[in-house]
């Protein structure tokens, strides 16, 4: 009987059939898009420009703005909800099971929401003139409108986002929390460790791969953050909370402008994909 060789590139067959029409194509099209003059409002005819759009995107200050309020809006997510989600991972950690459990399926319901519903439900809460958001921070003498100061604007934003996706760097801190042999924990009290020290020289050692992955895993959905934004503020006051794909989104199906926008979509991207590496190497100790 003749032997029959395993292939195992063979079981990527499914997942290239599917990523093909769905993402593969698109991509590559976009390439192509992206290295012409393509405005579909404009009477101009369509034109190649060959690396002229990606040249012209160095001297866009709206670009150039939109990119520097991402990565403030993506840093400022990180440390927020890495904060929180030790605190509340800790929390948890140290509950009786019952309470514990609980607690930990209160916290999956910001997860199970869309973005777009969680968008239109800050949206109602932070209403200058109905949100209870508003009203409570004006009894305390805090004029908040999200409408016209830019400040709490982001704060908005940053707030929802922490929100929604806290509870997600709980559940991965609280993994690495699980997971640390309680000999050494008992070893440490023994020798006389207050309870600082062992946060600080055992406990945080321990998890800081965790710590890494939740701000690899938040740092890219945060920087390409467009739904809940979107909803909230639609890139307001004024370009305050335009962050990167809210303004590729306006330049594309508003100002109609596929050529440019499509070389700011792969831009965008790399740019995406390189912070990623980093944070990526920063898991793998320096390793690739």
């Amino acid at each position: 009987m003749p032997r029959i060789r395993f292939r195992p590139w063979f079981l990527f067959l499914p997942l290239i059939i599917l990523l093909g029409p769905t993402s593969i194509i698109p991509f590559v099209y976009a390439i192509y898009i992206s290295l012409y003059r393509y405005v579909v409002t404009s009477p101009m005819p369509v034109i190649f420009v060959g690396i002229n759009n990606y040249v012209k995107l160095f001297y866009d200050g709206m670009f150039i703005n939109a990119l520097w309020r991402g990565l403030v809006f993506a840093i400022s997510c990180v440390l927020v909800e890495s904060a929180i989600g030790f605190g509340l991972a800790l929390l948890l950690w140290g509950m009786s099971s019952r309470l514990g459990s609980f607690l930990r399926v209160m916290l999956c319901i910001p997860l199970a929401a869309p973005p777009i519903v969680i968008g239109t439900m800050w949206k109602l809460m932070f209403n200058p003139d109905v949100g209870p958001v508003p009203f409570v921070l004006r009894q305390l003498g805090v004029d908040f409108n999200i409408g016209t100061s830019e400040v709490d604007a982001f704060l908005a934003t940053l707030f929802m986002d922490a929100w929604h996706w806290t509870p997600l760097v709980t559940f991965i801190l609280l993994a690495g929390l699980l997971a640390i042999p309680k000999e050494m924990l008992e070893v440490a009290e023994v020798s006389g460790a207050s309870t600082s020290q062992r946060l600080r020289y055992v406990i945080l050692p321990l998890i800081t791969q965790q710590f890494l992955i939740a701000s690899l895993i938040r740092f890219m959905d945060a920087l390409r953050i467009f739904d809940e934004v979107w909803m909230l503020t639609g890139g307001g006051p004024g370009i305050s909370t335009q962050y990167l794909c809210i303004y590729i989104y306006r330049l594309v199906l508003t100002q109609w402008d596929l050529g440019y926008g499509s070389a700011l979509s792969i831009v965008a991207l790399y740019i995406i994909v390189g912070f990623s590496m980093i944070l990526y190497r920063l898991v793998r100790g320096g390793r690739w």
